[in-house]
């Protein structure tokens, strides 16, 4: 059986640099090879931009982080472009990486993501829900 192919919202990267948990646990069976984790440039910018300058890391801090990110993951590159959170258009990008790595889930503490509760065949859950893959300690 195939891994279960997984995009985090880049506030679950953050959460699992600054606080561990469930995301660093999904991070590590990533690493194994237990889970596929999928990640676009978009996504990396917008990580790398919110460690910057939301929680003042450093240019090198980030980058590792961010290089470790794109180590575990693998890298797609959306063809379409979606309007499904107007608000947001950060929202869509991780949804269009979604779409693009053909994902089973998107896992996310946003609430503009988490209302939809799923995107075609695509489930959108919090790391909490993740205890119900069987993705936690």
């Amino acid at each position: 059986m195939p891994p279960l192919r997984i995009v985090f919202d880049t506030n679950v990267y953050i959460s699992a640099a600054l606080f561990g948990r469930r995301a660093e646990r999904v991070m590590q069976l990533a690493s194994v090879g237990l889970v596929q984790l999928i990640v676009s440039e978009a996504i990396l910018s917008e990580l790398r931009r919110k460690l910057r300058e939301k929680m003042g890391w450093s240019e090198s801090r980030t980058q590792q982080f961010v290089d470790v990110v794109r180590e575990l993951a693998e890298l797609v590159e959306p063809t379409i472009t979606l309007d499904v959170v107007p608000d947001d258009a950060d929202d869509n990008r991780i949804i269009e990486c979604a779409v693009a790595g053909e994902a089973g889930l998107i896992v996310t503490f946003d609430k503009d993501l988490l209302r939809l509760k799923s995107y075609e065949t695509i489930g959108i859950i919090t790391p909490r829900q993740l205890t119900f893959y069987g993705l936690e300690e």
